[in-house]
């Protein structure tokens, strides 16, 4: 710490100098009036030299000083567009069909994935200001594949306060729901199903009908899909499974990916509990 005090009272020192340089400068009868080729490299060194005596304070003393530095921002920011940019090759493949391919392409890049949330987590911790909201959304999902399940509801609890309108909080309940639910340290089904109710109760509130049968779809497909993942029993599911039956399009001019999801909830969870 005294290395870097040091460092910081000898750029203040530099700034006071080039300030003391500029004062002696305007003195003169005439601001721009350059007198000789000393004038002049003053004139035009001035400008150059207190931005980069104010970059370097920023770069070497204040970040430093807060445990950052331009090389680690740089990567964190590098690492959460990779991310992103892997997620899109992975659901490509799978909205084409490539099941099998997708899994493959996830299961080659699931190191660099690893490395890349553990890099971008570490910095949220010392820097939370730092993230937009979309770099913490990839960061929270990310450690809900992982496992990493405890560590995502600290991200989505910090996301709270940010949510905008019942469209963002009843995506937030969801990603809880899926959090607690996820295989992790946090695992915790009861804790799922009231994050899921809330979700629920959130998008009962979206102005837009379009939106809110959406939302309130896509999250009790993910209800359903969890209970029957976890062999509960046809209680837990069948009522769910009726709200579906309610919201599908299917054999209607809007239906869509998730309809076909439904038709397979549907049908697993007619195997298991008999026709809704």
């Amino acid at each position: 710490m005294s290395s870097e005090n040091d460092e910081l009272t000898r750029l203040r020192a530099k700034v006071a100098e080039l300030e003391q340089d500029l004062e002696e400068a305007r003195k003169k009868p005439s601001f721009w009036a350059i007198a000789d080729w000393k004038d002049a490299v003053k004139l035009i060194g001035l400008p150059l030299a207190l931005a980069l005596g104010i970059y370097s304070l920023y770069d070497d003393v204040w970040l430093r000083m807060r445990g950052q530095d331009a090389a680690t921002v740089a990567q964190v920011v590098d690492g959460l567009a990779r991310l992103q940019a892997l997620d899109e090759t992975t659901f490509s493949r799978q909205a084409g069909g490539d099941v099998a391919g997708a899994s493959a392409v996830d299961a080659a890049q699931r190191g660099q994935r690893e490395r890349f949330v553990a890099r971008a987590f570490d910095y949220w911790q010392r820097s939370p200001e730092f993230f937009q909201r979309g770099e913490l959304d990839t960061l929270a999902h990310h450690l809900i594949l992982q496992g990493r399940t405890r560590d995502a509801i600290a991200v989505i609890d910090a996301l709270t306060p940010q949510a905008r309108g019942a469209f963002d909080q009843a995506d937030l309940w969801l990603k809880k729901g899926r959090a607690y639910a996820a295989e992790g340290d946090a695992f915790d089904l009861d804790a799922a199903r009231a994050a899921l109710d809330e979700a629920v109760v959130a998008a009962e509130t979206i102005t837009a009908r379009g939106t809110r049968n959406s939302a309130i779809t896509n999250i009790t497909v993910y209800r359903v899909f969890m209970e029957l993942q976890n062999e509960q029993g046809c209680e837990r599911i069948t009522p769910h499974m009726h709200v579906l039956d309610e919201l599908s399009a299917e054999g209607t001019p809007a239906q869509s990916g998730i309809d076909d999801q439904i038709v397979q909830l549907r049908q697993v969870h007619t195997d298991r509990c008999g026709p809704t």
